[in-house]
């Protein structure tokens, strides 16, 4: 360690005496300088505009540090160890200032000068308005804050960005230039002005709203400058009789005679009246349509002048009034009325028809006799207001009236030709009257064809012909069909059950008809009995009954039975071990004919093993079977060996059970109780009793062997 502390002080003496011999300074020691590293206290501003010069305050600085601006370098104006100064260039990109020293590797990071763009307004929309438009500013260097005037008076900023500015026109502005004006007292105006419209005109209400020719009315309203015109109409110019702030008084032409709008024109626009003035003229009729009808007819007044509030009378009682237009007035004459003319009326004045109108009354029947018959019956319709002019009608056919007693009676034949029921209608020049019931009309229906002719029961069968929908039954001889659907010219009946084959009858009218058609049932497969009446899953039942063949199938409701033995007359079958428990009708069905059993069978639940205990037991012991359904018929089984039942309890639902001597081993136990075999859920495990434990227990064995015997 010594060694190498003289041989540091040997290098170093030796390195100072070769630098002193150069400078030939044999007696003076120079020491080696160590610049400061580049260090960052405070720079300014932070922000301005670009050109702005910028002061760096610091340690370590040198004539070769070289301030970055975006990444690019910035000429420095002014160098010294604590100071640097430099201004702000055009391509400042992010603004980020950083100072860099060839000798470091790294620069070292001053901040971000924020870069105040100059405000510039480019153009605006739209160049003119009335007060309260929007106007939207482009330019750049726009900033929160910043105002916008139009001449001196501020605008209300809706929304701002640094390129656009939408403001509003206030009420009190004036043409003029657009201005926008920052926080540092810089603005920028528009190249051209915006041109504040006046708004438009509005007529807020014309009084007196109705009056004669000549009238003079007061148009109140807004926005009237001092050359607004007022029209009557579109084209017809009115001479202001006075005018002031916010009123015109014109007067209505003399020679006036509709009801017109009144319009307010102005340079800004152009305002109509919120209705038209009501020009009062004089009724006038000059005719009326229909000249005679019935009460409750409408009858059109034609004439001019017609107004709101006119009333109408026809000899002297007061019409109900259902549209009122300037030239036409309908009315509905009202009960009571008598004929005479008719009148318009408004206060004083009165405009009477040229014409009278004559009330008519409209028939009424009573009754007619008689009430039904065939084609051809002559039938009385007795009534009131039965004039010359009356005609009948039976639905579409016109009547030729035979015999006529006064207003009242009217003899009519019913057509021959008749195909359905139908009102008389009697007709006058005052209106129409419906009888209130049909005449019964005999016109009997006919079937021309059948599909299908034959079928099992329950075949829909579908007849074709005429009037079917007046069918009151179908019979296939004398079994009464059920009725689907019936149209007049389609009937869709049901065979039913037990039907033979027969001729289809139709009944109506009282009267029973047989068709041409027969219908020959097809006959299915028929149960007659079965046994046992009851049985458990996977037990078989045997079935008797007619027509099986090898294409017969059995169901137990709609569950289909493994048949196990056939023949004509009986099925041998299985109930499945799914079948649920309950009483089920038994079915045999071969293609579309079935037939059900006379009585339900009866699923009788499955014995099963819920559990056992203990899980364990010697050859010979007890134990308990949990489970349900267990009977007199239960066997118990551990494999292929059965076990004894000593007693059962719990209505079905335990069993005492003693296994045999000889067995051993671990098995599942098995229930069977004559149909289907279930399994407990887990293996029985029995042991073989030790030989010493034979002969302990040998009195317990002996009578263990007497029980199994």
């Amino acid at each position: 360690m010594k060694q190498y502390s003289f041989l540091l002080a040997a290098g170093l003496t030796l390195l100072v005496a070769t630098e002193t011999s150069a400078q030939n300074r044999p007696n003076e020691v120079v020491p080696i300088r160590v610049r400061p590293r580049i260090a960052v206290d405070d720079w300014y501003p932070k922000q301005g505009k670009v050109g702005t010069e910028i002061t760096i305050v610091g340690k370590g600085f040198s004539p070769n540090t070289r301030v970055l601006v975006g990444g690019a370098p910035a000429r420095v104006t002014q160098s010294r160890p604590d100071t640097l100064k430099f201004r702000m260039p055009r391509r400042y990109r992010d603004g980020s200032i950083a100072l860099r020293d060839p000798r470091s590797r790294r620069d070292v990071a001053v901040g971000t000068f924020t870069v105040i763009q100059p405000t510039q307004i480019q153009r605006f929309a739209p160049q003119s308005g009335i007060p309260g438009t929007r106007v939207e500013i482009i330019g750049s260097g726009f900033r929160q804050g910043d105002q916008v005037f139009i001449g001196s008076t501020p605008l209300r900023v809706q929304r701002m960005t640094p390129r656009r500015i939408v403001a509003i026109i206030p009420p009190n502005a004036r043409t003029d230039f657009l201005i926008v004006a920052n926080s540092s007292g810089e603005q920028s105006r528009s190249a051209r002005q915006f041109t504040v419209l006046a708004p438009n005109p509005v007529i807020l209400a014309v009084e007196p709203a109705s009056g004669f020719p000549g009238t003079v009315v007061r148009i109140s309203g807004q926005n009237f400058g001092p050359r607004a015109r007022v029209f009557y109409g579109k084209h017809r110019q009115l001479r202001p009789a006075g005018r002031g702030p916010g009123w015109i008084d014109v007067r209505i032409p003399p020679d006036a005679r509709v009801s017109r709008w009144i319009f307010v024109e102005s340079r800004s626009g152009r305002a109509r009246s919120p209705q038209k003035f009501a020009l009062t003229q004089p009724p006038v009729i000059s005719r009326i349509a229909p000249t005679y009808g019935g009460v409750g007819q409408r009858v059109d007044v034609y004439g001019r002048n017609f107004l709101p509030g006119d009333r109408v009378k026809i000899a002297g009682v007061w019409a109900e009034i259902l549209q009122l237009r300037p030239n036409r007035i309908t009315v509905r004459i009202p009960a009571g009325a008598r004929s005479g003319p008719i009148a318009v009326r408004r206060g004083k004045l009165k405009a009477i028809s040229p014409e009278a109108f004559t009330v008519l009354y409209a028939p009424v029947i009573h009754n007619f006799s008689p009430a039904e018959g065939e084609p051809g019956t002559k039938v009385t319709i007795s009534g009131d207001y039965f004039t010359p002019d009356a005609r009948v009608n039976y639905g579409s056919f016109n009547l030729r009236v035979l015999q006529r007693q006064g207003n009242h009676t009217l003899v009519v034949r019913v057509p021959r030709q008749v195909t359905s029921q139908q009102p008389f209608t009697v007709r006058t020049r005052a209106g129409q009257t419906v009888s209130a019931k049909r005449f019964r009309a005999f016109v009997y229906p006919t079937i021309a064809d059948m599909q299908p002719r034959q079928g099992y029961p329950g075949t829909q069968v579908t007849l074709f012909g005429s009037l079917l929908n007046r069918v009151d039954a179908v019979l296939l001889d004398n079994v009464p069909l059920t009725v689907i659907s019936r149209k007049p010219k389609r009937l869709v009946a049901k065979i039913p059950p037990g039907a033979q084959d027969g001729w289809i009858t139709l009944k109506f009218y009282g009267k029973t008809r047989r068709s041409e058609h027969r219908f020959q049932v097809l006959r299915g497969p028929e149960i007659t009995g079965f046994y046992p009446q009851s049985a458990r899953p996977g037990m078989e039942i045997t079935v008797d009954g007619q027509r099986f063949n090898p294409a017969t199938e059995i169901y137990l409701g709609r569950m289909p039975l493994p048949v196990v033995r056939r023949s004509g007359r009986q099925l041998v079958v299985r109930l499945p071990e799914d079948a649920r428990p309950g009483q089920w009708y038994l079915f045999a069905r071969r293609g579309p004919g079935e037939s059900r059993s006379p009585r339900k069978f009866r699923v009788l639940p499955a014995a099963y093993i819920s559990d056992f205990s203990p899980g364990r037991i010697a050859a010979g012991d007890t134990f308990v079977i949990r489970g349900g359904h267990f009977d007199g018929n239960t066997r118990i089984y551990w494999g292929n060996e059965e076990f004894k039942i000593i007693s059962s309890a719990g209505n079905g639902r335990r069993l005492e059970v003693r296994a045999p001597r000889h067995v051993s081993g671990r098995r599942y136990l098995w229930v069977y109780d004559g149909g289907a075999r279930h399994r407990s859920p887990a293996k029985l495990e029995i042991r073989q009793i030790r030989v010493r434990d034979h002969r302990k227990n040998r009195r317990g064995d002996d009578d263990d062997d007497d029980d199994d015997g």
